[in-house]
C-alpha cells in the first residue's frame, strides 16, 4: 500500500499542490537508510513495551494501572532529554545516533538487570534506571 501511495503521489505532483510524500527524497541513500533505521527502532521499542507491560501484568501480577505507571519513567525521560537530542544529533551526526543506539541497548540491559530484583510484592523502582537510559536514543533517531 505504501508503494501504491508513492506511485499515486509521484503522478499527482503539481506546482500548486504540496505533495503528501515527496518521492524524490527516496533517491537519497541517507534519507532511505534513516527511514529504515527509524522504522526498525520504532518497531523494536513498541515490541519491547508490549512485552514489558505483559510481563509486569502477567508475570509480576501488577494491575494495568501499576504497569502503566511503571512505564511513566520513559515518558518523563523523554520530556527531559528531548530538547537536548536535536542539538546533539546536529553536532555529532551519525556518531551521536550510534551512541543513542548503544544507550538503548544499555537501557534494555538495565531493565533486564533490574527485573531480577522485582517480585510480585515489590516496588518497580529497580526498572526505572533502564527506562531512563533509553531516552537519548529514542530522541536522536
Amino acid at each position: 500500500m505504501l508503494a501504491v501511495l508513492g506511485a499515486i503521489e509521484d503522478r499527482r505532483q503539481r506546482p500548486q499542490v504540496a505533495p503528501l510524500l515527496r518521492t524524490r527524497l527516496f533517491r537519497i541513500p541517507a534519507f532511505t537508510a534513516g527511514l529504515i533505521v527509524q522504522l526498525a527502532f520504532a518497531a523494536g521499542l513498541q515490541g519491547f513495551f508490549l512485552v514489558f507491560a505483559l510481563w509486569l501484568q502477567i508475570g509480576q501480577h501488577y494491575s494495568p494501572l501499576r504497569a502503566g505507571l511503571t512505564t511513566v519513567a520513559f515518558s518523563v525521560g523523554s520530556f527531559i532529554f528531548a530538547p537536548v537530542a536535536v542539538p546533539l544529533a546536529r553536532r555529532y551526526g551519525r556518531v551521536g545516533l550510534a551512541g543513542g543506539g548503544v544507550l538503548l541497548v544499555l537501557g534494555v540491559v538495565g531493565v533486564d538487570l533490574g527485573a531480577h530484583h522485582v517480585g510480585t510484592g515489590t516496588d518497580p523502582w529497580p526498572l526505572v534506571p533502564g527506562s531512563w537510559s533509553r531516552e537519548p536514543a529514542s530522541r536522536c533517531g
